[in-house]
């Protein structure tokens, strides 16, 4: 037993016996296993890049938003024809959802010389007006209002109608609540072209 205690220690970590010719097999000790970087597994690291990616990623996207809540300014040009019936009206939309200001060129024009009214309202004064319920018209009102004429040539400036949408209205009826209107001479027919130039804030 000395024996083969002696020649173990004396042949450890050779490669063949000198008594069997036999390979000299041991176990090598285990591997330690990596630690990964700085203390932290490799799926830890992965899990803080795509952290990191999703942040930035969502300061860009707020980044590139940022110049559509600047103020702005947009004009838009229009012009068409329009008949209206006897006691009947016309409704244009210059602007769906007003905010800040808007600076109107206007000129309506009737073919024939017939007398008209134009007004703008915004979407409140017009339900007020011309709603289906306000069968008794008992109000009437508009920002701007060009009354028993045959032309209409003007600048009008509106300020402060927030979330309102706003309308060019073109009338050919009499009605007891506006007095100075004027009273229609048959099937009307105007000319109407102008430009609206909306300035937008956003605070």
């Amino acid at each position: 037993m000395k024996d083969n205690a002696d020649d173990y220690k004396h042949f450890q970590g050779k490669d063949v016996c000198p008594r069997c010719s036999r390979p000299y097999y041991y176990m090598p000790p285990p591997k330690e296993k990596k630690k990964g970087y700085f203390g932290l597994p490799i799926w830890g690291w992965a899990i803080i890049v795509i952290i990191i990616v999703i942040i930035a990623l969502s300061i860009y996207a707020v980044v590139s938003l940022l110049p559509i809540f600047d103020p702005y300014e947009e004009t838009r040009d229009f012009a068409f024809d329009v008949t209206i019936e006897n006691g009947g009206h016309y409704r244009y939309t210059l602007e769906e959802y007003f905010y800040e200001e808007a600076d109107i060129e206007l000129e309506v024009t009737s073919e024939l010389g017939m007398r008209f009214d134009v007004y703008i309202m915004d979407s409140d004064q017009y339900n007020g007006a011309y709603g289906w319920d306000n069968t008794s018209l008992q109000s009437f009102s508009s920002s701007h209002a060009w009354e028993n004429v045959i032309k209409v040539s003007d600048s009008v400036s509106i300020h402060g109608i927030g979330g309102e949408s706003l309308y060019l209205v073109i009338d050919n009826r009499d009605t007891p609540i506006t007095q100075n209107d004027a009273v229609p001479e048959g099937l009307l027919t105007v000319h109407v072209e102008g430009s609206i130039e909306m300035f937008y804030d956003w605070d």
